[in-house]
């Protein structure tokens, strides 16, 4: 038996009301816009006023984000990976330096849990677009030929004008942090034109300034399994300037002969990993809880602790591949009822 499930933006739109993280309902005293983009619906709520020329902003901003970091098309990620496909050395365009330089630092900061090298592989899945989605995992020799291919970012070298790769062809996809970018940039545009307090929903992935009526805003964590009505996995409160990212093997994925094979990849071995049902993370970097979700998914209940460690991360949840709850302390503090499940 086969099923298949893509995360399209059709699907972000029809299930838009089932958020991976589901923000307060929104009243008359916040200011709601949505907006698509980065392959999602994404909601800014504002308490108070916000003037249209910032959503305009905001719009353009993120526009030209994915038109950057997109693996389609010709922008400038999409060229650079052309190039990278013969060559081993290519010129890095100023519009993705600061980002290569962070993930890098993400990548070695993960052990290689995170790593954009693994461009080839996720084309190989079918992940990396909807025309390539699979039904069947690749075969196996396709597979091995990528895996030994692939050049990981953590050994790349960037000057920053320039990155080097080991070896040819390379291609970096940055689905795993890309969004947590946007994210933050689009924080710093409301933050620059005097917005004290909103937060930012990116497919259920958020980021809070400030605080919604003299209260902390509360958001909920999707269960990756939900049983009996059941919805969401837990409830806190985020404060400002705080973001909260899961990644969970619910989002793109397909079932073959009883076995799930989804989208977050074990760089190490090319496959899905299959140790996590769903990773959150709480920072004050939406880039940085973007990629430590994605981390923490790989790492599993075994190196959930040191990998979080490693990354800077205090706070993180995990439920693995059985549905057992794993966190810190300090999340467990930021969510009491965990300590009865």
């Amino acid at each position: 038996m086969k099923q298949t499930i893509i995360g399209l933006a059709l699907c972000a739109v029809l299930a838009w009301g089932v958020w991976q993280q589901r923000p307060e309902p929104v009243h008359n005293d916040v200011v709601h816009r949505e907006l698509f983009a980065l392959g999602t619906l994404i909601q800014i709520s504002v308490a108070g006023h916000i003037e249209p020329a910032v959503m305009n902003q905001a719009q353009a901003a993120l526009t030209d984000l994915e038109t950057r970091w997109s693996v389609l098309g010709d922008g400038d990620l999409a060229q650079l990976n052309k190039t990278l496909q013969t060559q081993t050395s290519a010129p890095l365009p100023s519009t993705l330096q600061a980002g290569f330089a962070a993930a890098r630092q993400l990548c070695l900061d993960s052990g290689g849990r995170f790593d954009p090298g693994v461009g080839d592989l996720v084309r190989l899945w079918g992940f990396d677009d909807e025309d390539h989605f699979r039904t069947t995992p690749p075969p196996a020799d396709q597979l091995n030929a990528a895996l030994q291919q692939r050049s990981s970012l953590c050994d790349s070298h960037i000057d920053p004008q320039t990155v080097v790769v080991d070896q040819v062809p390379a291609r970096f996809d940055f689905g795993a942090s890309a969004k947590g970018r946007a994210v933050d940039e689009v924080i710093a545009l409301l933050q620059a034109a005097g917005i004290h307090n909103a937060i930012i929903n990116a497919g259920g992935d958020i980021k809070v300034i400030g605080r919604r009526a003299q209260r902390a805003w509360r958001i909920g964590i999707r269960h990756p399994r939900p049983v009996d009505g059941r919805t969401m996995l837990a409830s806190l409160q985020v404060h400002d300037g705080e973001a909260i990212f899961t990644s969970g093997d619910y989002e793109r994925f397909f079932i073959d002969n009883g076995v799930r094979y989804h989208h977050i990849l074990d760089p190490r071995t090319g496959l899905p990993a299959m140790g996590s049902q769903s990773a959150t993370v709480l920072h004050s970097s939406a880039e940085r809880a973007d990629a430590a979700a994605t981390a923490l998914f790989v790492a599993g209940a075994q190196d959930a602790a040191s990998v979080m460690q490693q990354m800077g991360v205090d706070s993180w949840l995990l439920v693995d591949a059985n549905g057992r709850l794993h966190a810190s302390d300090a999340m467990r503090a930021r969510i009491p009822d965990l300590a009865s499940q």
